[in-house]
């Protein structure tokens, strides 16, 4: 792919960091998408969500999606605006996950922010 619009915004070959996207709603599948296409060579999705219709008028997902975990549902379209490999966590994080690199929480819960806080804070 040819990233030299956005290549002084983040440069594929030297953004070595794994991302970890926790919550593939509102912002986040729309954060995994952007980044996909900005070039981020890989990215960690966890939700443990299904698409639902309310899902899809401010959501990355299709018609087609509803009834499938976010996760997969959100690798599927990544896949067909860019060439990101995508690992889709069915699950909510909690303390048994590790992550490494960037981590970008998407959550919308307060408890669930507190979880992700608890792990990654030191």
């Amino acid at each position: 792919m040819d990233y030299q619009r956005q290549i002084d915004i983040l440069h594929p070959e030297k953004n070595c960091f794994p991302v970890t996207l926790i919550g593939c709603g509102g912002i986040g599948s729309l954060t995994a998408l952007a980044l996909s296409k900005l070039g981020c060579p890989k990215i960690t999705l966890f939700d443990p969500d299904i698409v639902e219709e309310i899902n899809i008028p401010n959501q990355v997902f299709r018609l087609s999606d509803i009834g499938e975990a976010k996760v997969f549902a959100c690798k599927s379209v990544i896949a067909e605006f860019s060439e990101c490999e995508v690992v889709a966590i069915p699950s909510a994080f909690d303390q048994n996950h590790s992550v490494s690199g960037i981590v970008i929480s998407a959550v919308d819960t307060m408890q669930s922010r507190l979880i992700i806080w608890e792990k990654l804070r030191y």
